[in-house]
């Protein structure tokens, strides 16, 4: 931190909240520039499923407690009892011991025929589930851009998400925000989504709209700005 801070001319953040931060430990204000990162929205837009996979909530990304990835099983629990055929599909991988635990959680939970564990799986298999989905899932209890998220609502799935100052901050519309850990909230508002075509439509021609605002171009160019504000 001391040599970024003493050497840098420019120090590139993915938000707000870090550029913040990063204000508390004395880097000069002049050189923090805030820069999210892209997703690759006119490919994901353009893309047709190949198969008719789909669920009815997502969630992508490390099997871990800090993605609140064991929040899932409580959250799914919740949403069961209330729509017995809803369906679940975690994808993303983990440690072997984080697996394991994942999938007890999932059967204490009765939850057996309603999540599948997808572990890794290719890209085209992804893009077609999230295409074919209904909501996405954003558990993490701690985040800097949320890469998945900008996939999921490139795809046109509106958010359930934990309020970490990702929602709202990177990302401006297209979301519910859930305070963190509260379970009990973020199942009532899948269970509303899931409930309300009318709603869920709105919210995902919002979160595609979103997704349009962090298309790799639009990031390469304000990259480019950056650096030409960096020329001699």
């Amino acid at each position: 931190i001391y040599a970024i801070r003493k050497g840098a001319d420019t120090v590139l953040v993915l938000n707000k909240s870090l550029r913040d931060t990063l204000a508390g430990k004395r880097f000069a204000k002049e050189k923090l520039q805030i820069l999210p990162g892209g997703v690759d929205y006119q490919t994901i837009t353009r893309f047709k499923p190949t198969t008719g996979e789909g669920f009815d909530a997502v969630y992508l990304g490390r099997i871990h407690a800090t993605k609140g990835a064991f929040d899932l099983p409580h959250i799914w629990s919740i949403v069961v009892d209330k729509n017995s055929a809803a369906t679940l599909a975690i994808i993303g991988t983990g440690s072997q011991n984080n697996i394991k635990k994942l999938e007890n959680l999932i059967v204490k939970n009765n939850l057996g025929k309603n999540v599948k564990v997808l572990g890794f799986i290719p890209q085209e298999r992804l893009w077609t589930i999230l295409k074919n989905s209904k909501i996405f899932l954003f558990c993490d209890h701690e985040a800097g851009f949320g890469l998945a998220v900008a996939e999921a609502m490139a795809a046109g799935l509106p958010v359930v998400g934990y309020d970490i100052g990702i929602l709202g901050d990177v990302f401006k519309t297209g979301y519910f925000k859930i305070p963190l850990s509260d379970t009990a909230e973020f199942s009532q508002k899948v269970i509303e989504l899931l409930k309300n075509d009318s709603l869920r439509g709105r919210l995902a021609r919002d979160a595609r709209s979103e997704a349009s605002q962090h298309d790799w171009q639009k990031v390469a160019l304000k990259f480019k700005h950056i650096l030409d504000k960096m020329q001699p």
